[in-house]
C-alpha cells in the first residue's frame, strides 16, 4: 500500500488459507515490519520467528520510516512523528479492514533501529484512542524492538552514540539533516517515545522482546549477538 505521507507501508508476502489443505486452531497473523534504516535482507523472517510452519494465513508487510521524517521531528509533540504515527495505524486499520479473514487477526510487530520511534507512538496512540485504533490495540500478540536504542541514563554519551550510529549509515538524502540540534531532538523522542510505550500498559497484555541484532561493529548501538527464538502466540 503506497499511500502519500511520510511512510511507506508495502505487503511483502502473503501466505493464503487456500494454499493448505488443513488449518491449526488460533488467530491468522500479520506481521509487520517497521525500520528506518535497517537492510530488508537482515529484517527477522518467519522462520526465526517460529510461524513458517503454522497453517494459517500469514502476511508480512513492511513499513519504511524516512530518517528525514525523524530528523525534522521536534521535540515529542512533532506534527511529522504524529503524522507518521497516525498514517501506519490507519494504514493497518485498512489493510485488516479490507481482509476477508474472519476471526481474530493477531499483530506480531517488529521495530527496527529507529523505527521503533514511529511504533511506539503509534502503540501508545492506539492505547489511548481505543473506539478508533481498539482491535490494532487489543490484537497485538508480540512485539519486538530489534536493534533499537530505548533511553539511557547517561544523555550526553546516549547522544553521541546515536550520532555515530547515524554517520556511519547517513545518506544524501538526509545527511544535511545531520547536526548537533537534531540528534538532541532525537534523542529526547527517542525517550518520551520509551515513556509512552511503558505507559500504554501494552506490556501487561502481549509479549515485548529487546533483540540487539548486532555484533560489534562500525555503526552499531547495542552490541549483543542475535539469537534464534521461537514464539509461543497463541
Amino acid at each position: 500500500m503506497d499511500n502519500e505521507g511520510p511512510l511507506s507501508f508495502q505487503l511483502r508476502n502473503r501466505w493464503s488459507a487456500a494454499d493448505d489443505y488443513e488449518f491449526d486452531c488460533g488467530p491468522h497473523v500479520d506481521v509487520i515490519h517497521v525500520a528506518a534504516l535497517w537492510p530488508t535482507d537482515q529484517m527477522l523472517s518467519l522462520e526465526t520467528l517460529g510461524i513458517e510452519s503454522l497453517k494459517m494465513e500469514k502476511r508480512d508487510y513492511l513499513c519504511r520510516v524516512p530518517m528525514s521524517t525523524l530528523l525534522r521531528a521536534e521535540t515529542k509533540a512533532s506534527y511529522s512523528t504524529r503524522s507518521a504515527e497516525t498514517q501506519l495505524l490507519s494504514d493497518i486499520k485498512a489493510i485488516r479492514e479490507q481482509s476477508s479473514t474472519e476471526g481474530r487477526q493477531a499483530i506480531i510487530f517488529i521495530a527496527y533501529d529507529l523505527g521503533a520511534i514511529v511504533l511506539k507512538n503509534a502503540l501508545a496512540l492506539a492505547s489511548r484512542s481505543r473506539r478508533k485504533y481498539r482491535d490494532i490495540f487489543h490484537d497485538t500478540a508480540v512485539t519486538i524492538f530489534c536493534g533499537c536504542p530505548q533511553r539511557s541514563s547517561n544523555f550526553e554519551i546516549f547522544q553521541k552514540d546515536l550520532f555515530m550510529f547515524l554517520l556511519g549509515r547517513q545518506t544524501e538524502e538526509w545527511s544535511l539533516l545531520l547536526t548537533f540540534s537534531t540528534i538532541t531532538r532525537l534523542a529526547q523522542n527517542i525517550d518520551a517515545s520509551t515513556s509512552a510505550f511503558i505507559n500504554s500498559k501494552l506490556t501487561m497484555r502481549s509479549r515485548v522482546f529487546s533483540l540487539y541484532a548486532r555484533e560489534n561493529g562500525p555503526g552499531s548501538i547495542h552490541a549483543v549477538k542475535l539469537i534464534q527464538i521461537s514464539l509461543n502466540l497463541f
